[in-house]
């Protein structure tokens, strides 16, 4: 029996300063862990806002000779390392970094930025590589001792990752004001923990009168981070 389930919050930023600045927000409000995403700049990317114009209008047919998203490996990998040297010379010891890759590297690249990662002590590095390259998993786990994170993308048994463990930790950081009057009951954040409700059951009751109110947009997109357009300046499909 746990008082609460351990809960990360996100700090992303354009700028090392930035997400210095939200991950010190994360720590007054109680948060142990934080997930650390920074901008490369002239490239889009994940976790944090892009700070590259998008080439072409949204509207325009993307496909490998008309790229719009442009995202490139080697600037990010360069990057990185150099984030959690600025975090941990600024925020000490004390408070757990997290970072996620979302799997945009080659299996060389990964061996490069966990080993260049390890000084800096993470909680651990998410999805290095993609699920289904476990023999890749096997050859980075040898050659570096920065703790890895995977499978919330996998699909099947033969996708469980042999160099990874349950690490404990629940992603977010608490509920929209709407989200918690829809679903009454929700979970509650206090100093960095998810308390679960003591109701029967879930514990949450639906008010679908009110959930009326917040339909679904028309799309496509309803659910895009840009997975849909990113490309490499060669033209290649980036996840």
């Amino acid at each position: 029996m746990r008082h609460g389930a351990d809960c990360y919050f996100h700090a992303s930023g354009n700028s090392f300063s930035e997400v210095e600045e939200n991950a010190r927000q994360a720590m007054e409000q109680g948060f142990r862990h934080v997930r650390v995403q920074v901008a490369t700049p002239g490239y889009v990317g994940y976790g944090a806002r892009g700070n590259a114009p998008a080439e072409g209008a949204r509207n325009e047919v993307v496909g490998p000779t008309s790229p719009r998203d442009i995202w490139e490996p080697a600037p990010y990998v360069r990057l990185v390392p150099k984030l959690f040297e600025h975090l941990r010379t600024k925020l000490g010891d004390d408070v757990e970094l997290l970072h996620d890759v979302h799997e945009r590297v080659t299996l060389n690249q990964a061996i490069n930025l966990c080993k260049a990662l390890e000084p800096y002590r993470l909680f651990f590095l998410e999805d290095p590589l993609p699920p289904e390259d476990n023999d890749h998993f096997r050859l980075l786990r040898q050659q570096t001792s920065t703790p890895l994170a995977t499978g919330e993308l996998s699909t099947h048994s033969r996708n469980t990752c042999p160099s990874s463990y349950n690490f404990g930790v629940h992603e977010g950081s608490g509920f929209l004001k709407e989200t918690q009057e829809v679903f009454a009951g929700c979970p509650e954040i206090k100093i960095g923990y998810m308390l679960a409700q003591e109701r029967p059951g879930l514990g949450i009751e639906v008010d679908e009168n009110l959930a009326a109110k917040f339909p679904i947009p028309a799309g496509p997109p309803n659910f895009e981070y840009s997975w849909e357009t990113t490309r490499r300046r060669d033209g290649t499909v980036i996840p």
